[in-house]
């Protein structure tokens, strides 16, 4: 049985945005950017997000992930959408969802962790972006572990379930700690939420801000 990765997605999937909640690149204005009461959960914005990355170029969602964040998303938007892709994640399936990945997607995975560090840290969350910075390299290895079992079972070896258990649990030990939270750091939501009342400008330009 190959051991198969969780693949990342949207906050909203393209086909139910579609279906549910017609998504368009027109960006939100200044006003209602302003009035967003909780932008953890705020459509216009999500789904501002979600059509200029599935407006992006690429095969494959890294793909238009990464074009959207180098063309089309301000800094701060990105930051958005790798805070909420993070948390989401790790909420549907633990630090695994988040952090393991097929050996051919490892690069994209880094790339992606290293932005949700800048992310965090933007919103002032700088010991939970020192976490998961301490991950990055772990996240690697672990990836490359397992796909190094599940290669050797696609040859037919009969590789015993303890072997993956042992990188599962490596990384399932970092659960907890994360679960827990980090006293120093503000409520991520709570600040972004801030952050575009006061500056909603920054979530439409191109660019740094």
């Amino acid at each position: 049985m190959k051991h198969l990765f969780v693949a990342a997605s949207l906050v909203i999937p393209f086909g139910q945005a579609a279906e549910e909640n017609p998504i368009s690149m027109k960006p939100p204005t200044i006003e209602q950017l302003r009035s967003i009461e909780d932008i953890a959960d705020n459509e216009i914005f999500t789904n501002y997000i979600s059509a200029a990355i599935e407006a992006s170029d690429g095969e494959f969602y890294d793909q238009k992930v990464k074009h959207a964040v180098e063309n089309h998303l301000s800094e701060r938007a990105a930051h958005w959408h790798f805070v909420t892709s993070f948390l989401g994640l790790w909420g549907n399936g633990g630090l695994q969802a988040v952090l393991l990945c097929d050996p051919d997607e490892i690069d994209h995975k880094q790339w992606e962790l290293k932005k949700t560090v800048e992310a965090f840290q933007a919103f002032g969350c700088k010991e939970t972006a020192t976490f998961i910075e301490g991950l990055i390299p772990k996240s690697a290895k672990w990836s490359k572990a397992i796909g190094e079992l599940n290669r050797r079972e696609d040859e037919g070896e009969d590789v015993p379930e303890e072997a993956f258990d042992k990188v599962w649990s490596e990384v399932d030990a970092f659960d907890d700690p994360f679960d827990e939270g980090f006293q120093g750091d503000p409520n991520v939501y709570g600040a972004m939420t801030k952050d575009v009342q006061q500056h909603p400008e920054k979530y439409l330009r191109l660019g740094k801000q």
